[in-house]
């Protein structure tokens, strides 16, 4: 079978992953704990189950696992997504970068919305090449800068 017609199985993805997690393999945790929260035939998604990987991760510093928590907590306790995401930022996680970018662009409880740090977030996202940091550099920039002066040649050479 070629690769381009290799189909994803979770289930299996799920075993291996959390045979991998149960001896002691940081990545296996961060990738167990993300398929347990995907719906597919024959599992049912197990959010504690999902956190305990996740959590594992997080304390070896896997930035994929604190983007994946920050996405868990950001609906209901968007200061803790807040946290999980400047760390992981802080080890470059560019899908952690965007998050920062959409909390500081929308506030929160607590947390005043500033338009400064969302673009540096976004510019620094886009900079690492994450595509929806692009956009939604792009979106700030047109929305809510209209003023700010372009510079076309600075966005190409991003």
């Amino acid at each position: 079978m070629c690769f381009e017609e290799h189909v994803p199985n979770l289930q299996e993805a799920l075993i291996w992953s959390t045979l991998a997690a149960n001896q002691g393999s940081i990545k296996g945790c961060s990738l167990a704990g993300k398929i347990e929260l995907k719906e597919f035939e024959g599992h049912i998604v197990n959010p504690q189950r999902a956190m305990a990987f996740l959590t594992y991760a997080v304390e070896n510093d896997d930035s994929a696992a604190m983007f994946c928590c920050g996405v868990l907590e950001v609906e209901t306790n968007p200061l803790k997504a807040f946290e999980f995401w400047t760390k992981a930022a802080q080890l470059e996680n560019s899908d952690a970068m965007v998050g920062l970018g959409c909390l500081e662009k929308e506030g929160f409880i607590g947390h005043p919305r500033d338009l400064l740090k969302a673009l540096y977030w976004f510019t620094k996202a886009s900079a690492a090449d994450n595509v929806m940091g692009m956009v939604h550099l792009a979106e700030l920039e047109n929305q809510e800068f209209p003023m700010h002066p372009a510079n076309p040649a600075k966005a190409l050479e991003i």
